[in-house]
């Protein structure tokens, strides 16, 4: 549920402030589906570097009474997470293509040192 109605009802304020807010979050949100649409294609990887971060959100949920980690550590952590997916994917999709340049006929082969 969107905190949209829990503004209206418990502000005093001009409605100005609270149109914008949302406007400008409604207008964010569809940027960044653009955004991710256009590239989930690209990144074969990506659905796993999510399910490590829900997986370190939900530890970090269960475990918050024994072990505190800094907020700064909670973004190194999501920012590696979704570096690491984003980089495999790419990886992967440079071997397929040298992969499928060499199944070609008549290509060069590529030989390691």
């Amino acid at each position: 549920m969107s905190s949209g109605p829990w503004c209206w009802c418990c502000s005093r304020w001009t409605p100005c402030p609270l149109y914008n807010s949302n406007a400008f979050a409604i207008l964010g949100l569809r940027a960044l589906y653009l955004v991710l649409a256009g590239t989930v294609g690209t990144l074969r990887y990506l659905h796993y570097g999510l399910a490590g971060v829900l997986a370190f959100a939900g530890l970090k949920m269960v475990l918050e009474p024994w072990l505190h980690v800094l907020p700064m550590t909670s973004v190194l952590i999501i920012v590696t997470l979704i570096t690491g997916a984003a980089w495999a994917s790419q990886r992967a999709r440079r071997w397929e293509a040298r992969a499928a340049a060499a199944s070609r006929p008549g290509a060069p082969v590529e030989r390691e040192a």
